[in-house]
């Protein structure tokens, strides 16, 4: 016997993870909005690490959630933490290439890509 669902109940559950995703995306987009001016102002590496203590904020109150947690503590590590990780890529990319020739640079961006994708792959 064949089930038949209304379109509703099927993208219903991938709204509400939309819903969770969002923030850390609209974190990620401010922190890359404002990180290009302030880097011509702050120390690179001391963007990198506020970006890390961010996200390091977030990870520990995402740490703390029972498992009813509210959506507004969700909302707010979610938040953090897309800016904390935007925030310190730019300047890390920036610095890793910054002393590398620039005929070498397109083989310093596919390596780079790689090893990140790498790192990265869930397995």
């Amino acid at each position: 016997m064949e089930q038949t669902h209304r379109v509703e109940e099927l993208i219903a559950p991938s709204l509400e993870a939309l819903g969770f995703e969002l923030p850390r995306g609209v974190g990620g987009l401010i922190a890359m909005s404002i990180v290009g001016p302030l880097i011509k102002v702050v120390n690179p590496k001391h963007v990198i690490v506020f970006g890390f203590m961010c996200s390091a904020v977030a990870a520990w109150i995402m740490s703390g959630w029972p498992m009813d947690a509210l959506e507004s503590e969700v909302i707010l590590a979610g938040f953090v933490f897309g800016f904390g990780n935007a925030i310190s890529w730019v300047p890390l990319s920036m610095l890793t290439f910054a002393t590398l020739d620039p005929r070498l640079r397109t083989e310093g961006v596919v390596f780079f890509n790689l090893v990140f994708n790498m790192g990265t792959a869930k397995f």
